[in-house]
């Protein structure tokens, strides 16, 4: 199992489109990326507003957790976000990898 982790901020461009320009947006990658979802090749596992009272907070407003049985899905999740112009009026961070377990983890810093 893969998952992608997105955190954002808009952008000054966001915040100067007009209302019927965002919702436009917001419906042109709807219609990108929910056909993924629905032939069931990445799922949201939600969407939130960070918290920035958390220890060491990352500095992001927003985040979104997917995932997916394999990275080519989530591939195909990212060029939909990218072709629908998401990252013209958002700065992001992208996460992904393949779910494990800690021991392996733990053994991937022990041995860095």
């Amino acid at each position: 199992m893969h998952v992608f982790l997105e955190l954002w901020n808009p952008k000054p461009s966001w915040k100067t489109l007009a209302a019927v320009d965002r919702q436009a947006l917001i419906d042109r990658l709807g219609g990108l990326t929910e056909p993924i979802a629905k032939a069931g090749h990445v799922e949201i596992l939600g969407w939130g507003s960070a918290d920035p009272t958390v220890d060491h907070p990352e500095g992001h407003q927003y985040f979104a957790v997917w995932r997916a049985p394999t990275r080519d899905c989530l591939d195909r999740l990212r060029a939909a976000i990218f072709q629908g112009g998401w990252y013209e009026h958002f700065e992001q961070v992208n996460v992904t990898g393949e779910l494990t377990t800690p021991d392996v983890v733990i053994g991937e810093l022990l041995s860095t």
